[in-house]
């Protein structure tokens, strides 16, 4: 080649680009803006050629393809941890079983309060517990008294005083049954038994009517009292033993 070319031009896709300096063919052959595919020509050319020889001619050097990066190395596939199955739930209560638990508490608390109410009242001082054969005997000491009962009774209808001995009832003491025997002091009778003396204690209402205040019974309102021994004090019988009207 003679001479260098002024205007040179690039054959790309059955078009001609140009025409470019030297000077531009060498930049766009640098910045790799040049295919491998293109073709160039100037004038003094009879065809069109490649790139490489087009390039060689006009003295512009081959740019080396740049390297490529070597592919990444496959990571190693590491495998997923089994998962850890969860625990299972606590199944939820019922409410059968709910109401049930309950229930069983509230039992519970109530044998405990009972329990410690007995011991309290066992440990009580002075208690007398219900004696089922000590109270009979005391239902048959007052049946056996009613006779006496009968006669104070019409002796003070009829003499309007108050008797001080059997004998003004025309009676004596007589064992009978559990009564062991009967007394009469100060207008009160006096019942001596097993378990121990159950007094009578009469009074009088406004007509005239007796009756007799058994052991421990509360005092009737509103009536006069004709035996001078208070019934309460006098009686010995355990409170367990006790009648319910006597006590």
């Amino acid at each position: 080649m003679s001479s260098t070319p002024n205007e040179i031009w690039i054959g790309r896709n059955d078009a001609a680009l140009g025409p470019h300096a030297l000077d531009k063919i060498r930049q766009l052959h640098a910045d790799g803006a040049l295919r491998a595919d293109d073709l160039l020509w100037w004038d003094g050319l009879n065809e069109w050629i490649a790139r490489d020889a087009a390039l060689a001619q006009l003295g512009i050097g081959t740019v080396q393809a740049r390297p490529a990066p070597p592919p990444m190395p496959t990571r190693p596939v590491v495998p997923d941890l089994p998962r850890t199955a969860p625990l299972p739930k606590a199944p939820a209560r019922s409410p059968e079983r709910s109401n049930a638990l309950v229930f069983m508490a509230l039992g519970l608390l109530t044998f405990a309060a009972l329990a410690a109410a007995a011991f309290t009242f066992l440990r009580a001082p002075n208690l007398s517990l219900p004696s089922f054969g000590g109270r009979k005997e005391m239902v048959d000491a007052l049946s056996a008294a009613g006779t006496y009962k009968t006669a104070y009774a019409e002796y003070v209808m009829s003499t309007d005083q108050t008797p001080q001995s059997l004998a003004d009832l025309g009676l004596s003491s007589a064992p009978y049954g559990t009564m062991r025997g009967v007394r009469l002091e100060a207008g009160t009778l006096l019942l001596d038994t097993a378990r121990g003396v159950l007094a009578l204690q009469p009074y009088r209402n406004e007509n005239y009517q007796i009756w007799f205040r058994c052991g421990r019974a509360v005092p009737p309102a509103g009536m006069e009292a004709l035996g001078l021994i208070d019934a309460a004090s006098a009686t010995t019988v355990p409170e367990g033993d006790l009648p319910d009207g006597c006590r």
